[in-house]
């Protein structure tokens, strides 16, 4: 359960909150305080320098790894979401953020997703990378084989 409102730079905080407020005492105060920190990776404002937190935010940025088609895609998706928004207000925004983006020395924080990105045109498969930052709170049983582009 997610909150969005168009053009509100409080959706991830607001969404963390309500997480707190649905999560009552069925989890442990640690769970949720970690649980909070990745979910507001999201809003991008800085590179995650902590390994979990990179990951997330890999994965909330990897439609700027698909095929064009795809990115486009999700582009107008994203367009769509704000359709209260006119294009005026949309589009400056937007380019805002992907120009903060641009303004890093890299877009993506994990290595996983660069060499993934880096094999994309071949359409090789890459092994999860065992022992990576990313998957150190992984079991092994849940690391798998990701093609690139794909779900």
């Amino acid at each position: 359960m997610l909150i969005y409102i168009p053009g509100s730079s409080e959706n991830e905080k607001e969404s963390a909150e309500l997480f707190v407020r649905a999560a009552g005492d069925h989890f442990r105060p640690s769970f949720i305080a970690r649980f909070m920190n990745l979910l507001l990776v999201t809003t991008h404002k800085e590179l995650a320098q902590e390994c979990n937190k990179q990951f997330v935010a890999d994965i909330d940025l990897s439609s700027f790894g698909v095929d064009w088609e795809e990115f486009l895609r999700d582009t107008n998706a994203v367009r769509e979401e704000q359709a209260d928004s006119s294009d005026a207000v949309f589009y400056p925004a937007h380019t805002k953020f992907l120009n903060s983006l641009l303004g890093r020395p890299r877009i993506f924080g994990t290595e996983f997703l660069l060499r993934t990105l880096r094999t994309a045109s071949t359409g090789e498969y890459y092994p999860f990378p065992r022992g990576s930052c990313a998957q150190k709170d992984i079991p092994a049983e849940l690391a798998v084989s990701v093609r690139p582009g794909s779900s």
